[in-house]
């Protein structure tokens, strides 16, 4: 696009005519970039709701791995606290993968 624009006003300032597939290239090359952005934001606003979820599914996901040591840790010391504990944190790993799907 850049060359043919740079071709055309070449031939302007040396009092040359446009040839008329320069001037077609150039208003084809406008519109090819106009979709192109518009399909580049498309994916922009997906990618970030794609990022997002992302974000919400490794919360759950790091909630449960506590859950699951706090778990092993609870069956070694036998203490029921802790294994509520573990259990509580499960719970919050099913709300935030549950919250993932939900992301829009």
């Amino acid at each position: 696009e850049e060359l043919y624009k740079n071709t055309s006003q070449t031939l302007i300032a040396l009092g040359k005519p446009i040839p008329a597939d320069n001037i077609q290239t150039i208003d084809r090359y406008e519109k090819e970039k106009k979709e192109i952005k518009e399909g580049a934001e498309k994916k922009e606003k997906s990618s970030e709701v794609h990022l997002h979820m992302h974000v919400v599914f490794s919360r759950a996901v790091t909630i449960f791995q506590v859950a699951v040591a706090l778990s092993a840790v609870a069956i070694l010391t036998r203490k029921k606290l802790i294994w509520y504990l573990s259990l509580a944190l499960a719970g919050a790993g099913i709300l935030f993968f549950v919250l993932g799907f939900m992301v829009v």
